[in-house]
């Protein structure tokens, strides 16, 4: 091809955005690594910023990107009834050890197990609205006792 690649830093992924510099206009978004020359022409592209998500920004004078609040906080509810969606998988998977004549090797497993559930129904009280890493939420989740192995 006779145009110059987009450039980005070899080994980085990098979403570009391809957008009409008059108006503003997002037209094309892709993410990639490395040079790129399958590009639109007729547009301006940028790396988006790696602080703001892919689905919650926006384009303002200046052509600068910024967060757009109202994406972000439908983004937000998405992101967190994932989280509570895991966490309800999680919950289920364990339940068969939570009957009462289940046989546990000591009552420090079963303890363990108890406390582990506990901490995962706390998780959706616990875990911060705020808590993100490059508007991606981070959770730490707990970790599941060794016995039985391989049920979560």
């Amino acid at each position: 091809m006779d145009r110059e690649p987009l450039r980005s830093t070899p080994g980085v992924s990098n979403i570009w955005i391809g957008y009409v510099p008059d108006t503003l206009e997002v037209r094309d978004t892709f993410e990639y690594i490395g040079d790129w020359y399958d590009y639109q022409p007729d547009l301006t592209y940028k790396v988006l910023p790696k602080h703001l998500h892919k689905d919650a920004y926006k384009l303002v004078k200046g052509e600068e990107f910024v967060q757009d609040d109202d994406k972000w906080s439908v983004l937000k509810v998405k992101l967190f009834r994932y989280l509570r969606e895991e966490r309800t998988r999680r919950l289920a998977a364990t339940d068969f050890l939570m009957v009462s004549d289940f046989p546990y090797p000591s009552e420090d497993i079963h303890t363990a197990w108890v406390t582990y559930r506990q901490k995962l129904r706390n998780m959706t009280a616990t875990t911060s609205q705020d808590l993100l890493e490059n508007n991606q939420l981070v959770v730490n989740w707990p970790t599941p006792p060794i016995w039985p192995a391989n049920v979560v």
